[in-house]
């Protein structure tokens, strides 16, 4: 195991691994429940179901959508928690701090086009009803009051994983 991470240069992919997943897993969730709550509306209307069925229907309706919001958070959370641990055992040359940086930079500004293009499939007419509902998966991919929130979580994220990587005492500390 001390091998396979003493190659590793701070990782600058996992940072971009970690937005796309959350990206994706954010779309996808909205989407699939779209089309889940399509697909449970016509099964109750297409009749000769039991009062009993209609019932477990409806409960898994109702709890999609947050269990699908708290999924995104939840991994979200996770990644990041994934991320700060490996950056801890990681041993980084301090000469890579600039292009962590610039790679940190990059990260931010895609982590703002994915805001605008999750803001654009969410606004939709058709999903916008569905995407209302996700009340985590908004806060942490919308603009709130005009600031982007996921390149600030990023921003902030990238941050702690400097100072983790360059922090560490060269001397004694983490090895």
């Amino acid at each position: 195991m001390r091998k396979l991470l003493k190659n590793k240069k701070g990782d600058f992919a996992s940072i971009v691994i970690a937005l796309v997943i959350i990206f994706v897993f954010a779309v996808t969730s909205i989407v699939f429940s779209h089309a889940f709550l399509k697909a449970v509306s016509n099964l109750k209307m297409q009749g000769g179901l039991s009062n009993n069925s209609i019932s477990v229907i409806e409960t898994v309706e109702d709890r999609t959508i947050p269990l699908l919001d708290y999924a995104v958070f939840f991994i979200m959370i996770a990644l990041f928690i994934g991320l700060i641990i490996s950056s801890i055992y990681v041993r980084v040359h301090p000469a890579w701090l600039v292009a962590f940086l610039i790679a940190l930079i990059i990260v931010i500004v895609l982590a703002g086009q994915f805001t605008n293009i999750f803001d654009a499939i969410s606004s939709n007419d058709e999903l916008s009803s569905t995407a209302s509902n996700f009340t985590l998966t908004n806060l942490i991919m919308k603009k709130t009051g005009g600031v982007p929130v996921l390149p600030t979580i990023f921003l902030v994220l990238g941050v702690i994983i400097v100072v983790v990587l360059y922090g560490k005492s060269r001397g004694g500390g983490l090895t």
